[in-house]
């Protein structure tokens, strides 16, 4: 006891001078080129420690030299946290933060990370890397990770990030990504192995050997056996060019999350102020949409009392002057918050369900517009239940009583009326609209899920049969080998012996697991079909409007526009795609592609066709397109046929039409925008 209160005394007394070796170290690593950028003010420093009187040593000292510190520790609640973390990124140079930090905080403006301590698990400095390695990180990522070499620990962990530096190639880069799958294959527990080494330091040298004896391909065959390499393996660019564009099309445009936003803002009773910036700002989120009561701040936080600049536009959030900008879009605590609680009074008021009257330009006689969603219900390889897929889709009912599908945001093109009532479906209809859906389209979702799961099945098993299959002949020779020597006499190898005989036993019993979870997949069955509205739709009430004409089209001169459309992509050596049968809300008819023989680049044009009878004439598009024209730009082009059903039809081609064509006019009447005929002349850019 004397003893242990003699060094207190000592560690106190170099503590006070400043002399001791970790902080001298931590000095001389500021100081270090790499760290440049922090000493100018551009830079920002995340330095992880593991006690919290560590965290509190360090920001006195810090502070001292000079630089602003913000702390995180589990003393601040997560509310606090975020505010934390919008202060540092705004104005604070260096964060000092325990592992209350370590998830849960995304810190991708930071780029220079220290470890002051580092953790015995592994995993635990892997996620605090992932704080600022991650999507969104613009810079390269620079970790400094502080190790006393003079202790037990120090010497486990030095030659652990040693052999994981040696096996960085083979690793792919990744190393910390990795790292728990990686011990886990191998079968070394790193926080285990510290401690025993810690309690018999006479097994310091065979606690080295086994952290050396770490393998990489232990690792590849592990991902091979949960199927990671199908994601990697014989990669078809093609294909995922392809699904990459879908993506992009099919993403949910920004201009209708501002419009929902901001509609159900104002009946849950949010006020949202426009800036002279043209963001947005909450200066007061009501308790309600704060409360624990709502699902959605359970799962994913209670949204701030307020907010000073929102947007809804990843382009804006990425302006330097708008870093400080919330996107505000499905998944943020104050959307969710507004969704649910606008769901809620819907719910009260009975509004699910109900019905609806809407304009249509491009008809002459009413019919309705059933929306629904189904679900397909599988099992996950545990066994229990889960939603396999879920959709939203719209059933069109004609005035004949004949159902057929519609896309699902068929609505978007469609202008609400009046609020008179609006009589709602009679019983039959209730019974056979989601009958329908149930025999055309659910039953086809759910064969096509069992065949989707089924194919990722068999390809997975087959993977695990051959990953096992290498690991267990692995294992047998290391049996055998170890098995040889005992009957020589070296009794020291019983304990490997029998460690491989228990790792084969594992691997027979994960692969049977795996097998059966895999058979479980194909296990798919329909789910609940839920009538969510009808929409009745009629007419314009001035159907000889010049402005309505514009969006009414004639189905024989738009299939023309459109083959003389596919006809000319194919004469100028690209290849088009005609998506319109989709009908997924992308905003328009052709994709076309021509690949640059020099570079290898790929170009795409996202192309709306229009067709007219008359040699000229305004040219109407519906909301979703001007809105695709606006997101997409130089990418975007209107087609125009001219004289579509004449002997001298004429192709009129404009580039990026939402930047380029003047005195477009938004239509009053229904929704939709009316572009004159001499503006689409003036900018015609090439064409036959």
């Amino acid at each position: 006891m004397v003893a242990l209160r003699e060094l207190v005394r000592v560690a106190d007394r170099t503590i006070a001078c400043g002399e001791e070796r970790k902080l001298a170290a931590l000095r001389s690593c500021l100081a270090r080129a790499e760290l440049a950028e922090l000493r100018d003010g551009r830079g920002k420093l995340l330095i992880f420690t593991e006690h919290r009187a560590t965290l509190e040593y360090l920001v006195k000292h810090l502070q001292d030299w000079g630089y602003s510190v913000w702390t995180i520790h589990g003393g601040h609640p997560p509310a606090v946290r975020k505010e934390i973390q919008h202060d540092f990124r705004l104005r604070q140079q260096v964060c000092v933060a325990t592992e209350a930090a370590g998830e849960g905080i995304n810190l991708q403006f930071c780029h220079l990370m220290i470890n002051y301590d580092l953790p015995w698990n592994p995993v635990r400095l892997e996620q605090r890397m992932g704080r600022i390695h991650r999507i969104g990180q613009q810079a390269e990522v620079v970790v400094f990770n502080f190790c006393a070499s003079n202790t037990i620990e120090g010497q486990l962990l030095e030659r652990l990030h040693q052999k994981l530096d040696d096996m960085r190639e083979a690793l792919q880069g990744r190393v910390y990504d990795v790292i728990g799958d990686l011990l886990q294959v191998n079968s070394l527990d790193f926080e285990r192995l510290v401690r025993e080494t810690l309690a018999n330091p006479r097994r310091l040298e065979a606690s080295l050997d086994q952290i050396s004896a770490l393998s990489p391909e232990l690792l590849a065959l592990y991902e091979q056996d949960v199927g990671i390499a199908q994601a990697t393996r014989h990669v078809n660019l093609d294909w995922v060019r392809q699904h990459d564009w879908a993506s992009q099309e099919r993403r949910l445009m920004p201009e209708y999350v501002e419009d929902f936003f901001l509609d159900a803002a104002e009946r849950v009773k949010l006020r949202i102020g426009q800036r002279a910036d043209g963001l947005y700002r909450a200066e007061h989120v009501p308790v309600a949409l704060r409360s624990d009561e709502l699902a959605s701040v359970r799962r994913l936080g209670r949204p701030e009392a307020e907010y000073r600049k929102l947007t809804f536009r990843k382009e804006q959030r990425e302006r330097a002057e708008h870093e400080d900008a919330v996107l505000c879009s499905p998944g943020h605590p104050l959307f969710a918050a507004v969704a649910e609680a606008l769901e809620r009074n819907l719910r009260t008021s009975g509004v699910p369900g109900g019905t609806a009257r809407f304009v249509d330009p491009a008809t002459t006689s009413p019919y309705r517009i059933h929306l629904l969603a189904f679900e397909v219900i599988g099992e996950s390889l545990t066994g229990s239940p889960e939603t396999a897929h879920a959709e939203l889709c719209a059933v069109i009912e004609e005035a004949d009583r004949s159902l057929a599908a519609g896309p699902p945001d068929v609505l978007h093109d469609l202008t609400p009326a009046d609020e008179r009532p609006v009589e709602p479906p009679d019983a039959d209809t209730v019974r056979s609209v989601p009958n329908w859906v149930r025999g055309q389209l659910q039953l086809r979702a759910t064969e096509e899920e069992r065949r989707r799961r089924l194919a990722q099945a068999e390809l997975r098993a087959g993977y695990l049969d051959e990953a096992i299959g290498l690991l267990r002949s692995r294992l047998e020779a290391r049996w055998a080998e170890y098995d040889e020597r005992m009957h020589r006499g070296e009794e020291q190898y019983r304990l490997l012996r029998d460690d491989a005989e228990r790792r084969i036993g594992e691997l027979e019993r994960r692969q049977a697991a795996k097998l059966e979870g895999f058979r479980r997949l194909g296990v798919v069955r329909p789910g609940p079909v839920t009538h969510l509205g009808t929409a009745v739709v009629h007419p314009p009430v001035r159907p000889d409007d010049p402005e309505v004409g514009a969006l009414r089209p004639d189905p024989e001169v738009e299939r023309t526009a459109m083959e003389a459309a596919m006809a000319y992509e194919r004469a100028a050596g690209r290849e088009p795609v005609d998506v319109s049968a989709a009908r997924d809300g992308s905003g328009f008819d052709v994709r076309s592609t021509a690949r640059d023989p020099a570079t290898g680049e790929v170009e795409v044009r996202r192309i709306e066709v229009k067709g007219r009878s008359a040699h000229h004439g305004d040219v109407g598009l519906y909301r979703t397109e001007w809105y695709a024209a606006q997101r997409f730009r130089e990418g975007f082009w209107l087609y125009v046929l001219y004289g579509a059903t004449s002997t001298s039809p004429r192709l009129v081609i404009v580039r990026d039409p939402w930047g380029r064509l003047q005195g477009v006019q938004e239509i009053a009447q229904v929704t939709g925008y009316r572009v004159p005929a001499a503006s689409i002349e003036a900018c015609a850019e090439e064409g036959p």
